[in-house]
């Protein structure tokens, strides 16, 4: 159990997303049911990217199993956006199968907890979704990651026998060529990429901590027919190590692990999602197209992508420090949470964290962090590490001065010239940018700031040195252009972010 600061329940867990993922390597989410949704693996928001997946604990000698998340919230059925095709009601969603009557969720940033309890289960469950977070140590925060753990107490007067199962289709697939791997206690949801097109390339792994029966020889239909033969198989316990023979057929994957419980006796599983996309066709800046499609040359590429050479990669690596990263993970929440600060003041900071798992960031193949000013539902909105933006962000330099120290990097490199005029957008990937348009005064004289505000958290002398000329230089233009008269205070107008 965590030591939470609040619980939400009922009406408040409708619109709960809890990001799980590294900083500017993608993510999903938990939803506040216990559900997982929006998938953003592709370098982009996508919201309501919510494949059919579910985890169903099958309680062997009881009437029917059931979906390992509380009560479908009845926005989601009247009128959720995400639905392949609306006016056909619950096409292509699991809303209809029976599930856990009670929920609560809790945040504990970077954690989070479900707890469900319903009369008619024997088995009470509790989810607990991670991804790692450790200040001070931004590679292992950026890892394309996260951890989601299902764990059962037997309520029950008897021993129970019981199959916990997860089951997702191939939403990875985006053409004909889409494949599904079986593993040993798992399996990988794939596309392939090609020398015109290298951007489709991505694989998800999802793999349990435990041997596991996989089944991706799932029934090759039409409309339900794969999603109800899927049910079917889970009612009928059916749960082999089975695989088309071409594994490009295979719509999804189930795991399944089986296990006894006495009473009072818990068992957890837990499953880790590790991804893989090392390629986009994302650029933009310089007045240019924001999204650009149809081209990869010196396209955006992840910081993950120059470190691990596959998904296979990326969860050997977990494997061997999954503990470590847990464990220091979950020393800053419990540091943080121990705040004597009001509960409304912890939720309101901890909250706002998980914007630094969210799609707003992008971390590119050098190391540099680069953010949209937010998120739409799909795309990016505003790009470019927008310097009047980014001055109100304050976490990132106390908890990864390297991340910060990156965008003053880009601030007074490749977008500034040498007349001290900086743009205040970035291009992505970093380059040089085109200075065709006003200086931002707000964003402009804010770098300055930072640059004192960094130089005072971490004392490096060196680093100050490094860009002492260019910021010097900054504040040079900065006068010139807005206080010709020397007198200061700002007698020129000057362009800002108020939306003048």
């Amino acid at each position: 159990m965590f030591n939470a600061k609040r619980q939400y329940r009922n009406e408040q867990l409708n619109n709960i997303n809890f990001p799980i993922g590294g900083i500017g390597a993608g993510m999903f989410c938990l939803q506040g049911t216990g559900g997982l949704g929006s998938f953003s693996l592709r370098h982009r928001p996508d919201i309501h990217n919510t494949p059919l997946s579910f985890a169903v604990i099958d309680v062997l000698g009881e009437k029917t199993p059931y979906v390992v998340e509380g009560p479908v919230p009845a926005y989601k059925v009247l009128s959720d956006p995400s639905v392949d095709n609306p006016g056909l009601g619950v096409y292509g969603r699991n809303w209809g199968l029976p599930r856990y009557s009670g929920c609560v969720f809790e945040p504990y940033f970077p954690f989070a907890a479900v707890e469900l309890k319903d009369a008619r289960i024997p088995l009470s469950a509790r989810i607990t979704g991670f991804s790692p977070f450790i200040p001070n140590d931004a590679d292992s925060a950026s890892l394309p990651y996260g951890m989601v753990e299902y764990a059962f107490t037997n309520d029950a007067a008897e021993r129970k026998e019981a199959v916990f199962s997860f089951s997702c289709f191939n939403f990875m697939k985006l053409n004909d060529d889409g494949y599904v791997k079986n593993l040993e206690n798992g399996f990988i949801l794939g596309q392939p990429g090609s020398e015109e097109e290298p951007w489709l390339k991505g694989e998800l792994m999802i793999t349990a901590d435990e041997r596991a029966a996989v089944d991706s020889a799932w029934f090759r239909g039409e409309w339900f027919d794969t999603y109800t033969m899927v049910w079917n198989n889970i009612c009928r316990h059916s749960y082999g190590n089975k695989a088309h023979e071409d594994s490009r057929q295979s719509p999804g994957a189930t795991l399944a692990v089986r296990f006894a419980l006495d009473p009072g006796e818990s068992k957890a599983i837990r499953l880790s999602f590790a991804w893989h996309v090392p390629h986009s066709n994302l650029k933009c800046g310089n007045r240019g197209e924001i999204h650009d499609y149809k081209s990869h040359e010196d396209a955006y590429r992840p910081w993950y992508s120059s470190k691990f050479r596959d998904v296979s990669d990326v969860q050997d690596y977990i494997d061997g420090d999954i503990g470590w990263l847990w464990g220091e993970s979950l020393k800053f929440a419990d540091s943080i949470f121990a705040s004597t600060l009001p509960d409304e003041a912890m939720d309101a900071v901890t909250s706002n964290l998980s914007i630094l798992k969210s799609p707003t960031l992008l971390r590119q193949a050098d190391g540099r962090l680069w953010g949209w000013e937010g998120s739409q539902d799909a795309l990016g909105s505003c790009h470019g590490s927008c310097t009047h933006v980014w001055n109100y962000q304050q976490a990132l330099c106390n908890l990864f001065p390297e991340l910060e120290a990156s965008l003053r990097a880009t601030e007074f490199g490749e977008n500034m010239d040498s007349n001290g005029h900086q743009g205040f957008r970035a291009n992505l990937p970093v380059s040089p940018v085109l200075h065709d348009f006003h200086a931002a005064s707000d964003g402009q004289l804010g770098g300055i700031i930072k640059v004192y505000r960094d130089w005072r958290i971490s004392g490096d002398d060196s680093w100050l040195g490094s860009i002492w000329d260019k910021v010097t230089l900054s504040l040079g233009y900065c006068i010139d252009a807005w206080d010709p008269g020397r007198e200061g205070i700002p007698t020129e107008p000057p362009h800002n972010t108020f939306d003048i």
